[in-house]
């Protein structure tokens, strides 16, 4: 672990936050990233958590479920826990411990956790998103980029537009904007930079949901210079659409028939 002092602070203000409904606090630490490295380190934790004067205990989450389950609601009601697990949390269909979870609080400590604490995300709902792209964050102006954008109400479609405003440089998460900003580069994927980053934060899929849904370009084989020509032949065609609109308002009324036609 390369700082222990650290995460035993961490460690110690979960246990700080009120919850006005517990008489004791329970945490729940899947440790999915193995950032404890020794059974030492282990150890050097749990002597900490003792020694505070909220008298924490630790208890090591194996496979052991129902021991877990029998300690935290039948032999000790009373005392603060810290239950860590070294493997990552199951699904809530074979999570024998998701009742005594749902009441209790969560810790984590990994790059995920360093990610979301930074931008203000609250919540376990973008975690999988965020383990897909992390590499995306692998640069603190890009973390600090997204967290000028943010919004707490953002699902993963909405975060896939962060991800390529700052990409593009673009002031807000306008789909306009990210593509315009875009296509200025080149038209030519293999010379165009910001696309090549597309491609290696894997945003190539969101980039094209996001043209598709808002501005209605798909292909079988899409390219930068298609979108762009989409754009061309659906603004000749609605420029005309109008011109003849307007036209057909000062002609006689029969032929105004005749020209819609």
């Amino acid at each position: 672990m390369q700082n222990i002092e650290k995460t035993i602070q961490s460690i110690l203000k979960k246990f700080e936050e009120p919850d006005d409904y517990e008489k004791r606090k329970i945490v729940f630490w899947y440790d999915k990233d193995k950032t404890v490295d020794t059974e030492e380190e282990l150890e050097e934790i749990r002597i900490a958590l003792a020694e505070n004067e909220k008298h924490i205990k630790l208890h090591a989450l194996n496979n052991n479920f129902f021991e877990t389950k029998k300690l935290l609601e039948h032999d000790d009601k009373g005392s603060n826990y810290l239950i860590y697990s070294p493997q990552a949390e199951r699904e809530n269909q074979s999570n024998w411990l998701l009742d005594i979870q749902l009441y209790s609080s969560r810790f984590e400590n990994s790059k995920i956790s360093d990610i979301k604490c930074e931008i203000g995300i609250e919540g376990y709902d973008l975690d999988r998103f965020l383990e897909k792209h992390v590499k995306f964050f692998a640069k603190n102006k890009r973390v600090s980029d997204i967290k000028k954008l943010y919004n707490p109400d953002w699902k993963e479609d909405k975060f896939v537009l962060g991800l390529l405003a700052v990409l593009t440089k673009s002031p807000t998460i306008d789909q306009r904007d990210i593509v315009r900003n875009l296509l200025i580069v080149s038209l030519d994927e293999k010379d165009n930079t910001i696309w090549s980053d597309i491609e290696r934060f894997g945003l190539v899929e969101g980039f094209r949901t996001m043209v598709s849904r808002h501005f209605g370009y798909s292909s079988e084989h899409p390219t930068l210079k298609k979108l762009f020509l989409s754009f061309i032949i659906t603004h000749i065609f609605r420029n005309i659409m109008t011109y003849f609109h307007k036209f057909s308002k000062v002609l006689p009324h029969h032929l105004s028939r005749e020209i819609c036609v």
